[in-house]
């Protein structure tokens, strides 16, 4: 398993199974752990977005900020997972993608609690394109 500048560990063929077998041995869930702890928080990211747009989603002028800084935070990670070899780089689609969420995401989030709000469901849902978007050219 190769390590990039960025930290992230990429899969050599040396770690890939072949297609339809999968193991559960003590090297193969090493390898699975690994990976998960250097990419990603995948499931950081769908808590997120589950707090800012899922049905139960109640949100309040405390937690609009800190919601804010972590979709903030995912947006490099997520540039760096679309320029990765193994993800559609030609996509125009992933590329205007991330791109909205670069620009929403440097914006200043208005002073009002509703603007603030439409604000950061907005970034919530450029964020969720991304990852959806990702999704499809790779197994995150």
């Amino acid at each position: 398993m190769a390590q990039q500048a960025s930290g992230r560990c990429t899969l050599d063929e040396s770690d890939m199974e072949p297609a339809g077998v999968w193991s559960v041995d003590t090297a193969t869930l090493e390898r699975v752990v690994e990976r998960l702890q250097a990419g990603l928080p995948i499931d950081t990211a769908f808590d997120v977005l589950d707090a800012v747009l899922g049905e139960q989603s109640r949100l309040d002028e405390h937690e609009i900020d800190g919601l804010a800084q972590k979709l903030r935070g995912l947006i490099p990670q997520l540039a760096d997972l679309a320029a990765e070899p193994g993800c559609d780089e030609t996509s125009e689609d992933v590329t205007a993608a991330v791109a909205r969420a670069r620009a929403l995401g440097k914006e200043k989030p208005p002073p009002e609690f509703v603007l603030a709000r439409g604000h950061l469901r907005l970034l919530a849902l450029v964020v969720q394109d991304v990852l959806e978007f990702l999704a499809e050219d790779t197994e995150l």
